[in-house]
This record gives C-alpha cells, sequence and structure tokens, in this order.
C-alpha cells in the first residue's frame, strides 16, 4: 500500500481568507490565521475548510479503495482494469501473494483463451491493488479521518488513513486537531464495546 501527495490546492492562509469574508474583514497573519482554523473547528463552522484540498496518489488493495471511494464529497479517478492489464503480485500485500498469484494465472489464461480484459478480471480478488488520484477537501478530510482512524475501522484501512493524516497535518497544521480528540472518543467507546461483549 502507497499514500503520496500528487497535488495540494490552497493553504491556512486561503482558509483564513474565505471565513473573513463572512465577518467583513480583518487583519491577517501567519498567527491569527492559525487561531481563525482552530476556532472554526471548535465551532463547526466547515464551509471555509472546502476551498483547499489534496490530491492523493494512493496504491490500496480493492476492498480498501471501495471502503474510501464510497466518500461523496471527493472526486476519483480509478485505474480500470477494463483497459489496464492487473497489477503485479509484488505489490500484493506479502499476506495475499499466494492467493493473488493463483487468481492471475486464471485471469491470464483467460485472456489467452480470448476473453476481453473486462470479462477476464471477474476472477480477481478483492485483495487486488488498485491505483487511484482522490481529490479530498479539507472538511471531508477530516470527516474521514474520525471515521477511518478509529479502531473500529478496518486495519488496513486505518493504515492508509493514518498515513494520509500524516501528510495532511504537515500540510495544514491547524486544520486537523479535533481528530485526536474524536481519534481517542472513538477507540474509548470501541474498547468499550469490546468489552461488553466479552
Amino acid at each position: 500500500m502507497k499514500v503520496e501527495v500528487f497535488r495540494v490546492y490552497g493553504n491556512e492562509t486561503d482558509i483564513a481568507e474565505f471565513a473573513r469574508k463572512s465577518r467583513n474583514g480583518g487583519v491577517s497573519s501567519v498567527e491569527r490565521n492559525a487561531n481563525l482554523c482552530k476556532s472554526l473547528l471548535v465551532a463547526e463552522h466547515g464551509t471555509p475548510f472546502e476551498i483547499a484540498s489534496i490530491v492523493w496518489d494512493i496504491t490500496a488493495p480493492r476492498d480498501v479503495a471501495d471502503q474510501l471511494l464510497r466518500y461523496r464529497h471527493t472526486t476519483p479517478n480509478v485505474m480500470s482494469l477494463r483497459v489496464c492489464a492487473p497489477p503485479p503480485v509484488d505489490e500484493c500485500e506479502p499476506c495475499e501473494r499466494g492467493w493473488y498469484q493463483t487468481c492471475l494465472n486464471e485471469y491470464e489464461r483467460r485472456i489467452a483463451v480470448g476473453y476481453s480484459r473486462e470479462e477476464a478480471r471477474k476472477c480477481l480478488p478483492l485483495s487486488t491493488p488498485t491505483r487511484f488520484y482522490w481529490s479530498t477537501d479539507i472538511r471531508e478530510l477530516e470527516h474521514i479521518f474520525v471515521q477511518r482512524i478509529a479502531l473500529a475501522a478496518q486495519s488496513e484501512t486505518r493504515r492508509i488513513v493514518e498515513q494520509m493524516h500524516r501528510e495532511a497535518t504537515k500540510l495544514f497544521p491547524n486544520c486537523f486537531h479535533s481528530v485526536v480528540y474524536h481519534y481517542e472518543t472513538l477507540n474509548e467507546e470501541s474498547s468499550k464495546d469490546d468489552n461488553s461483549r466479552s
């Protein structure tokens, strides 16, 4: 699995300036912008965070991609197995490589006997790696972090989103502080649920 930042649009200054429009202006500085971003989070005033976005370059198993790409306020562009050959086995998670190789062999057999790629791909498992660009604005990104960093989230998905969180925090250091609170709260609730079932 791989996560890289492909493009960044906007920054915290843009978010702060966007917010100031509703307050009829104000003085801009690095410190004031940081404080304004933090206060917007506390007040749950999310609209200004939609002015900035990050485009990610992600390689992940199909089941992880399916969980991420279900968020409606994001824009994906996914590698199509209808026109591309499946990725090689070394891009698959190590624990899945044996089964993935078996499925790849069946895919190649189908291609050899005349199946189209569109038909041949049906034998590929959910562990098949897929590559996609994924554009997320900062508001939606925080929502994704809150849900997918929790212990209740699938572990592979959580690993991808934790990598995204580390990169996003470098770019927008004052836009995700509430994630820490939600992360701890969700994990505490998840632990309580686990204890009540045991």
